[in-house]
Order: C-alpha cells, then sequence, then structure tokens
C-alpha cells in the first residue's frame, strides 16, 4: 500500500541560493513598484497595484525556507523597501494613508502565519522520517532476533547433549564443546550488532512526572487486551526525573506490550513507584483473572524472539540504559522492575 507523506517541492536545500533568490526577489519588486508609481494613469495603475501585492511573495517563500527566522528579515527588508515609497507618495486622505499601514501589518501577520505552518509541516515530516528510521531498525532487529535464536536454540541443544556425557565419550564431548563455543562467539556477536542498531538519538531530557508517563503508557496498551484495572501505589512523592518523554514512554510501551502478549486474561496491572539514594525504582506487576499463576518467570529470550514484539523489547531496553536505567524481572511475581536515576 502507497504510504502518505507530505513532499515540498518549492524546498530548496540550499539556504544561500534560497536567500539570495528572496533578496532578489524583493529588490526587483520594488524596483518596477518604484517605476510604475511615475505612471499611474491606465493600465499602469493596474501594474502598480500589482506589483505591490507581490510584495507577500517574497516573505511567504522566506517563511515556506526559512521559517520563523527568515520570515522576520524578509519582512523588514520588504517593510525598509515599502517605507520611501510610502512616504514619497504620501496619499491625501487619512483612509489611504491608514490603509498603507495596515498593508504593512497585514504582510506580517501573513508572514508569521506562513512561518508557523510551514515550521508544523516541516515537523510533521521530520517526525516522520524518524519513525520511518525506526521502522526500518525494528526490521532488521526483526532479523537478527532470528539469527539469534536460530544460535541459542543450537546452544540450549549442545548444552543437553554434553550434559548426558559419560566417560566413554570423551572425543564427542571436546567435539561439542568447541561447537558450542563458536555458537556462543557468533551469538555475542549478533547480540553487539543488535545493541549497535538499538542505540536511540541523542535524548532531549526535561523534567517529567515518571509515574504519569507510565500510566500514559500502558493505558496505549488497553486496546490490546481489554479490561484490566491500573493501580498506582507510592510510598512517598516521587520527584520528577530528567528524562526524554517520548523514548521512556515508548519503551514502557514496548516493555509492556511484550509481557500482554504472553498473558491470556490480564485482570490489573499494578505499578509501585519508591525513592532510594540517587534512583527511583517502579514495579510493574500483572495479576491474571486466574489468581496470576499462568506464568511466574519472565524469560528475556522469550520476549526477544517474540516476532511481532521483540524488535521492540530489545530497542526499549536500549532506551533504558541510555537514560542510565536498567530493567530487571522480578522473581516473586510477573512483572518488570524499571530502575531510572533521579539526575
Amino acid at each position: 500500500m502507497k504510504k502518505f507523506s507530505i513532499h515540498f517541492p518549492w524546498l530548496i536545500e540550499n539556504k544561500r541560493l534560497s536567500a539570495a533568490i528572496v533578496l532578489l526577489l524583493s529588490l526587483m519588486i520594488s524596483i518596477f513598484h518604484y517605476l510604475s508609481a511615475s505612471e499611474m494613469s491606465g493600465s499602469w495603475y493596474y501594474v502598480h497595484t500589482i506589483l505591490r501585492r507581490l510584495y507577500f511573495l517574497p516573505v511567504l517563500l522566506a517563511a515556506f525556507w526559512h521559517g520563523r527566522k527568515g520570515t522576520l528579515l524578509a519582512s523588514l527588508l520588504v517593510t525598509f523597501l515599502f517605507l520611501p515609497h510610502l512616504i514619497f507618495h504620501w496619499p491625501k486622505t487619512f483612509m489611504a494613508g491608514f490603509e498603507n499601514f495596515t498593508e504593512i501589518a497585514l504582510l506580517w501577520i501573513v508572514g508569521g502565519i506562513a512561518a508557523h505552518l510551514s515550521d508544523a509541516l516541516k515537523n510533521v515530516q521530520s517526525e516522520k522520517s524518524r519513525l520511518n528510521t525506526i521502522e526500518h531498525v525494528s526490521r532488521v532487529l526483526d532479523v537478527i532476533n532470528t539469527e539469534i535464536m536460530i544460535d541459542y536454540n543450537a546452544c540450549i541443544g549442545l548444552a543437553k547433549s554434553m550434559s548426558g556425557y559419560n566417560g566413554d565419550k570423551a572425543a564427542g564431548h571436546s567435539l561439542n564443546s568447541k561447537v558450542l563455543l563458536e555458537r556462543l562467539e557468533h551469538l555475542g556477536g549478533h547480540l553487539s550488532h543488535l545493541y549497535d542498531l538499538v542505540l536511540p538519538e541523542k535524548l532531549n531530557k526535561k523534567p517529567h512526572n515518571i509515574l504519569k508517563l507510565m500510566r500514559q503508557g500502558i493505558l496505549e496498551c488497553q486496546e490490546q487486551k481489554n479490561g484490566f484495572q491500573i493501580l498506582i501505589e507510592s510510598d512517598r512523592k516521587i520527584p520528577h526525573l530528567n528524562i526524554d518523554e517520548k523514548h521512556i514512554r515508548f519503551a514502557v510501551t514496548a516493555l509492556f506490550k511484550t509481557i500482554l502478549s504472553q498473558m491470556a486474561n490480564p485482570r490489573q496491572v499494578k505499578i509501585t513507584a519508591k525513592k532510594k539514594i540517587a534512583y527511583v525504582i517502579v514495579d510493574i506487576t500483572v495479576l491474571n483473572d486466574d489468581g496470576g499463576n499462568e506464568q511466574k518467570t519472565l524469560k528475556p529470550m522469550d520476549y526477544l524472539s517474540h516476532p511481532q514484539h521483540g524488535y521492540a523489547f530489545s530497542l526499549a531496553l536500549s532506551i533504558l540504559r541510555s537514560c542510565g536505567g536498567k530493567v530487571a524481572f522480578l522473581e516473586e511475581s510477573y512483572g518488570l522492575r524499571i530502575i531510572l536515576p533521579l539526575f
């Protein structure tokens, strides 16, 4: 299916060239506008009026090419070029003079609106490009996860064969040990490649309420498993953490979706937070309708190998590591422990 995308066919990547075009266009419009002012009879009046309206063109182009800063400079340039004409050809009536000033004000307003819309569209395009990058990385991770599981299963099989070894099979034991070592080294190479790929971009850290952020991330998962309740407990007021909101929310959502993918009927999600020295420890536990005994032990390799959520799980772990955090699997209950630094 063809994907929708926003393009700027008029966008010139060379900033110097686009700035030169805006400057040259402003000067040309101003020169012809001054020349046409000497002949205001007949068709020259309409030419003069059209040239006057064309002052908006360089401002709009600057808005699309250079955003707010470019619009400000272009508006100042056009105002500077238009004011001498306004002074030398001051109209006789007050209303006509007032109209000239309102036209300058309108020029600034239109330029500001165009710059805001242009920046918004560029932000959408940038976000779309970032999501496409994550999608491509996810596909690569999916392939890598498959390779990891092939090596992992091979190691498990060799380990089982070695466990049944006796003294009469010393040669076979030695061969199995050698092959097992090679497969483990191969597996280590896959893991190193995996961590390099999932290394997130530069983080934009700001103070955020971690409990609120996690609740929002978990709420996004209710489309996958409807009906569960969310319970938040905190022994004291948890201070705001200096974290990247988008990355942490993505990480929490990815981790939780991976857990839900292996549960039948989750009944309640409990978030418990506590402060310990320079860290905040957040436990996320899940209870099933059958009392929570469906599956107690969480295995990281089971999540890495998941065909739909394995890449997201790997990416989430990398994001939390880049923030100085850690992820641990709870031993006594079904859930995760996320540890994040206060500073």
